[in-house]
């Protein structure tokens, strides 16, 4: 979906969405009397091709919202805005636009404190018209977590919601005009930049001017309709001549899809990655295996608790006392990966010294130690 607000109105174009604000977003408090912690988990659920978190207002019950990359805004279904009693700005008119030229007017609501997965929401606002998707109620994005950074790990069914205790220690891609986050995609040589669509359920969907530019085996063929909230737009598929690379994944002679007019790399391609998403700096990254210098590797070595790191063989060793030792991976931005299990290390600093780490377990427990010595 894509929302830019002019002056007090806005135009929202559905498909990717990028919200342009007249002034900074509201930021919600986190929750009452309670420091916010270093990291945060919310649990996502992959219901056949959507990708679902729990939303939760005030003391209403909670209710199910697709979580989508492609948005920079909130979007809320208006009968559910009504039960939960939101209430609207009156100076803010909405119209709703996408790629078929069709368009309606939409309202914002005021969101007071609320929670996704359990974790408060920094933005306050969300566009509501008459949503009508089955079993959800609306479309949250990374945005509702500003001034932190997501970490995007839907194959492990989570979000990994973290503070910004550092700057990015390698490249990223900057996000698009829309402000809605991009990754890099090598289609037969060539590099694209798509955008990333969770809300999306193809695997990749190419522009239509690049069908006239690819090599293809045959013509192309309509499969389907792209749906959005205010019209439809077709869909055609055709078979790739050569190989399609996003980070480390390699598809080799793919069946592709074409339509609208700019790349999406969706929900089956973004489950078998992790993205960082830092939706304040406008920045995101494939988090992949990095190499990390001996010397930098000692940087983590020490006591934590109950808890060993040290380096050996060119790799960091996790050992808890009278357990077996594990070997962690490194995937930047002083982050290890457990190889068995997919378990998360997050190490903190300050000025520069690593002080404490956070341990993310399969259960999506956040075990927290300082570092001792």
């Amino acid at each position: 979906m894509n929302k830019t607000i002019v002056g007090f109105v806005s135009v929202l174009a559905l498909g990717p969405v990028a919200t342009v604000h007249a002034e900074p977003p509201v930021t919600l408090p986190t929750t009452e009397a309670r420091a916010r912690p270093a990291i945060d988990i919310v649990p996502i659920y992959l219901s056949g091709r959507r990708a679902l978190a729990v939303l939760r207002i005030g003391d209403h019950p909670p209710a199910p919202v697709v979580f989508d990359t492609g948005t920079s805004g909130n979007d809320m279904d208006s009968d559910y805005a009504a039960v939960t009693g939101l209430d609207y700005d009156p100076q803010v008119h909405v119209r709703v636009e996408d790629g078929t030229g069709n368009s309606f007017e939409a309202k914002q609501a005021i969101i007071p404190v609320a929670s996704l997965g359990g974790v408060p929401l920094r933005q306050s606002t969300a566009t509501v018209f008459p949503y009508k998707e089955r079993d959800v109620v609306g479309i949250f994005g990374p945005t509702s977590f500003s001034g932190r950074q997501v970490l995007v790990d839907l194959g492990k069914g989570r979000l990994i919601v973290r503070d910004r205790s550092f700057e990015a220690a390698y490249g990223g891609v900057p996000y698009g005009k829309d402000d809605l986050p991009r990754i890099n995609v090598q289609i037969a040589g060539k590099s694209y930049q798509a955008l990333l669509d969770s809300g999306s359920d193809s695997d990749l969907l190419l522009p239509e001017t690049l069908s006239r530019k690819l090599s293809l085996t045959g013509p192309l063929k309509v499969v389907g309709k792209a749906r959005t909230v205010s019209g439809d737009r077709n869909v055609y598929e055709g078979k790739l001549k050569g190989s399609v690379k996003i980070g480390h994944i390699v598809l080799h002679n793919p069946t592709v899809r074409f339509s609208g007019k700019q790349a999406n790399v969706g929900l089956p391609i973004i489950r078998q990655l992790q993205i960082l998403l830092d939706p304040e700096r406008r920045k995101s990254w494939i988090v992949e295996p990095k190499p990390l210098a001996p010397a930098k590797l000692l940087e983590f070595a020490g006591r934590f608790g109950i808890r060993t790191l040290r380096a050996e063989k060119g790799a960091l060793v996790f050992q808890r006392d009278d357990r077996p030792a594990y070997k962690l991976t490194y995937l930047g931005n002083d982050l290890f990966r457990f190889e068995e299990s997919g378990e998360l290390l997050q190490f903190w600093r300050t000025k520069e010294q690593v002080n404490a780490m956070d341990l993310v377990s399969s259960d999506g427990d956040v075990i927290h130690a300082d570092r001792t010595r």
